[in-house]
């Protein structure tokens, strides 16, 4: 029985995400939003709430401004009215402040100490949303004068797409549209399972055998005008009988049809396959890869502007860094209906296994001339996250002398399942929270009991599930009103991580407080690691020291005693019964006289 409908794109190895607020107008001065004034006198603020699948107002729903009810002034909470916008007025609202939104059906969304003046926020549905807030348009067609040859053993399949946000390139957010699989029989190849969006033009091989399936079908949010692209390759038959990897295949042509006009239903539309691609015409060169990492790489070209920047692709391959650091990509020069566009490339490393621990990327935006070299060796750093209560923290991920800083956070809080390979776990999108990344830490707000819903306990549920931080940090445009609507506007780096965490309780090692008392100054290198890590400290040698290796579930793994000192250990990836543990998220725990002296994550890869 063949699936039904299947998602465009996964995150980055099944990454959730959120991120929550400080209680310190210090850290909001800190960020530096240039974009809001301070004044002595009140002024309102005024908050606009939207659906993000249809930019539709939602009336009625529920707004806080401040990290609780009645803070930092009486009557703070209150909902839309039928513009979808609320309005208040207190003294406070002089300075930039937390505003945190709600309705039933949809996830809560915060804004960090940046709301002021006018802000739109936006409200995304908890659980994917096949009908896109009830616009989706069933679009179809063919893809024309695509560069065939008959007779030469070889099929030229086009894959037709939306163009995508910077924020869908780098996230790979499943959002922007949708496709199911198809059975087509071909002559001697037999039934091939094909993505509904592949088109390929009727060809003859092997003098009189007709190769074809048409039309290509794809399903994308309605209501809004939107860019589609072709891009062909040309596939040898028998690679077309080996369920064949469609990024793999050699990439020849491009086409793109501009601001196409979409309702909600069905519509007919062609794509004029009309720019050859320079097969290898992008050189991409990685620097600084940890072993064993997946890479991404995506060449595109970039129209428009500000956070309407959108992202026309050639190219994607995914190969793994331990068969190469030099990868070549597709690519053109602007001409014809993409004259106007700057030719970029992205370069993506990650956890290449199903946990989906890590990711870092850059977009080189050029713009590129092709042919071209380009270098990826200025990477964010892989920052550390740790739990305690409501207070999420994260390190600061900047690479000193290597990568720019973050400007801007991007989380949600979400059940995921504990084993990635879970079928039956729905994950959820419960809490999205953008924070600038100068703060460092955030605490969740306090939701009321007017609040919409509340975050879902994983121990009441059925399945095998569990509440996931899953962070984001980039250096994108300094002001909130660009990032609001795309995370990525005029980004160049980001990096992502996640954990589990426990809003009930931090009995979990990995989420307990370290003692104020003494901290030894807990180092790991390097991690991510795909063998051996050292784990170093410096304590006096007096004291005690148990260190510990611990799994995100709380489930010791590894255990040194009687260690002491200014020394170390070397961990060399294997458990109790030495067993090589998975890749994954760890946690080193130090322990002395019973209290937690140092605690740090490690990645593994493989």
């Amino acid at each position: 029985m063949l699936p039904t409908r299947h998602r465009c794109a996964a995150l980055p190895g099944g990454m959730p995400g959120l991120v929550p607020p400080a209680l310190s107008l210090l850290g909001a001065a800190l960020v530096g939003l240039a974009s809001f004034a301070t004044s002595a006198s009140a002024v309102p603020l005024t908050v606009r709430v939207v659906d993000a699948h249809t930019e539709a107002a939602v009336s009625g729903a529920w707004v806080m401004v401040g990290e609780a009810e009645d803070v930092p002034f009486a009557g703070n909470i209150g909902t839309t009215d039928g513009t979808g916008a609320i309005t208040f007025d207190d003294p406070v609202l002089s300075s930039p402040q937390t505003v945190t939104i709600g309705a039933n059906g949809y996830s809560f969304t915060t804004l960090y100490q940046a709301a002021q003046g006018d802000v739109t926020l936006r409200l995304f549905p908890t659980e994917l949303d096949p009908s896109f807030g009830g616009t989706l348009d069933t679009i179809s067609g063919e893809v024309d004068n695509v560069g065939i040859v008959n007779n030469d053993g070889n099929v030229d399949v086009s894959i037709v797409l939306p163009g995508v946000t910077t924020e869908t390139l780098a996230f790979f957010d499943p959002d922007p549209f949708l496709f199911g699989l198809e059975l087509v029989s071909f002559p001697i190849v037999g039934d091939v399972l094909l993505p509904e969006n592949v088109y390929i033009t009727r060809q003859i091989e092997l003098v009189f055998l007709v190769f074809e399936k048409t039309p290509y079908t794809i399903d994308v949010p309605g209501n809004r005008s939107t860019n589609f692209i072709a891009v062909s390759a040309r596939a040898a038959i028998d690679e077309l009988a080996s369920d064949p990897d469609l990024s793999a295949l050699e990439i020849r042509e491009f086409g793109v049809e501009r601001n196409v006009a979409l309702g909600t239903g069905t519509q007919t539309l062609d794509v004029n396959s009309d720019i050859n691609l320079d097969s290898d015409g992008i050189t991409t060169n990685f620097v600084g890869v940890p072993a064993g990492a997946g890479l991404r790489i995506v060449s595109a070209a970039l129209v428009g502007t500000g956070s309407d920047e959108e992202i026309l692709g050639f190219a994607t391959i995914t190969p793994n860094i331990n068969d190469g650091t030099s990868w070549s990509v597709a690519g053109t020069n602007p001409t014809g209906d993409i004259s106007d566009a700057d030719i970029v490339v992205s370069g993506v490393y990650q956890d290449s296994s199903s946990a989906g621990a890590f990711a870092a990327g850059i977009l080189q935006r050029g713009p590129i001339t092709v042919p071209a070299s380009v270098d990826f060796d200025s990477w964010m750093l892989i920052p550390n996250l740790s739990q305690s209560g409501t207070t999420l923290q994260w390190s600061d991920p900047t690479d000193p002398g290597v990568s720019p800083s973050p400007t801007w956070t991007r989380s949600t809080l979400g059940l995921r399942p504990i084993d990635p390979n879970d079928g039956s776990v729905t994950p959820t999108d419960e809490w999205r929270i953008y924070a600038p990344a100068s703060l460092g830490s955030v605490v969740l707000p306090t939701l009321p009991g007017s609040a919409p819903g509340s975050l879902s306990d994983p121990d009441q549920t059925p399945e095998a599930d569990e509440l996931a931080w899953s962070f984001t940090a980039a250096n994108g445009s300094n002001d909130p009103n660009d990032i609001l609507v795309n995370f990525m506007t005029e980004a160049t780096h980001w990096t992502q991580t996640w954990i589990p965490v426990s809003l009930a309780t931090t009995s979990v090692p990995g989420n307990e407080t370290v003692s104020n008392g003494l901290d030894i100054g807990l180092r790991i290198a390097p991690s991510p690691t795909d063998g051996r890590a050292e784990i170093s400290w410096s304590m006096p040698n007096d004291r005690p020291l148990g260190v510990q290796i611990v799994s995100t579930d709380g489930r010791t793994l590894r255990t040194w005693t009687g260690v002491s000192g200014s020394q170390g250990l070397v961990w060399d990836g294997r458990d109790l019964r030495d067993q090589e543990v998975p890749a994954g998220v760890y946690w080193v725990v130090a322990r002395s006289e019973g209290e937690i002296v140092g605690r740090q994550q490690i990645v593994r890869v493989r």
